[in-house]
This record gives structure tokens, sequence and C-alpha cells, in this order.
């Protein structure tokens, strides 16, 4: 299986700095343009299938690139939102940004086992269903750094400090249970 995973593209919150997580907000108009692009990138990819989160600002991204595959139904998933901050969901940036992912912990944050554990089900099953298959997962950038963490073997905390980012819009294939390419943009040059 070919796992084609892009982030969202620029959010009216992420422009603003603000954290999300299950909270939404639209795409911003860049947003809008880098759906556009990476829609043009992935027709190369041939998919099978596509999945998507279920939040508003995923919809908003994969749409383009249903209208190039009007023949793929979308799959929306809720297993591949972004991770919950609870009651930190619209704090800034700033105020996440020289604290380990731990520090986050709230009762009202999803707990990063309960995280984990939903990709690695969301992993299973589509591996399951969809082997040999070029599959696209339009997610977010946590559930991204989730999903390397896994298939290396390694803690969550040192891939997303090892990798730091994931664009928006950037396109990371795993392929074989290999990652290929990480956080490619090349496509909104």
């Amino acid at each position: 299986m070919k796992l084609i995973l892009v982030r969202h593209g620029q959010s009216i919150s992420n422009k603003n700095e603000i954290v999300e997580g299950w909270g939404d907000s639209n795409l911003s108009e860049l947003g809008l343009e880098q759906a556009k692009k990476v829609a043009q990138r992935l027709k190369e990819f041939n998919p099978d299938v596509i999945y998507c989160s279920d939040l508003e600002r995923t919809r908003q991204t994969a749409q383009p690139t249903f209208e190039f595959h009007t023949h793929l139904i979308p799959n929306f998933s809720e297993d591949i939102r972004e991770y919950s901050f609870g009651e930190h969901e619209g704090k800034t940036y700033q105020f996440f940004a020289n604290y380990p992912v731990s520090h986050y912990s709230h009762p009202s944050c999803e707990s990063l086992e309960v995280f984990n554990n939903r990709i690695k089900e969301f992993l299973t099953q589509i591996n399951q269903k969809h082997q040999g298959e070029n599959v696209i997962v339009f997610t977010h950038g946590w559930v991204i750094f989730s999903i390397i963490a896994q298939l290396q073997n390694k803690d969550f905390e040192d891939v997303r400090g090892k990798y730091i980012e994931v664009g928006n819009t950037s396109i990371t294939i795993i392929e074989d249970n290999q990652l290929k390419l990480f956080n490619c943009t090349k496509h909104l040059e």
C-alpha cells in the first residue's frame, strides 16, 4: 500500500496562530489556493481510495481533489481528526511554544495514549482493506506525526521533536511501511 498523507490547507485559525484541535475554522484565502495546488499534484498518484478527517478544514482541502476523482466516494472519518487539546483549544501557538507534549495533559484533553491508539486502529483497518492500493488521507499534523512514530516504532514526542512541523498541504508518503517522502510542498512554489 502507498499511503499519501496530506495535511489540510492554512485555516483561519492557523493564520491567526490559534490552536484548533477538534475545534474548527474554514480555510483562509491562502488555504483555498493551497488546496487547489495540492489537488493538481495529487492527480499523479492515481488514488484508489480517499479518506478525509471529518473536520471542515480537511473537507475544504480535499474538495478540489474529489472534483478530479469523481468516481471515488469520500470516506470521512473521526478517527483521523487532530489531537483534542480540550479546553486549551483556542489558545495561541505561543502558549504551547515552550512545553513538551506531556505538559498539555489536562482532564479535558485527549490522552496521547488514546490519540495514538485511535490512529493505530485506523492504520490497521486501512492496511487490511487496501493492500496494494494508493490511499490518500487528508488529515492533520499530529496525526501524521503519530503515523510516522508508529511505523518507526518511536515515541510520538521524539518524532514530533525531530520533524518539528508539517506544512499546510504538505505531502508525506509511506510505501510498504517505509517513510519515502516527508513534508513536501513543491506544489506551492
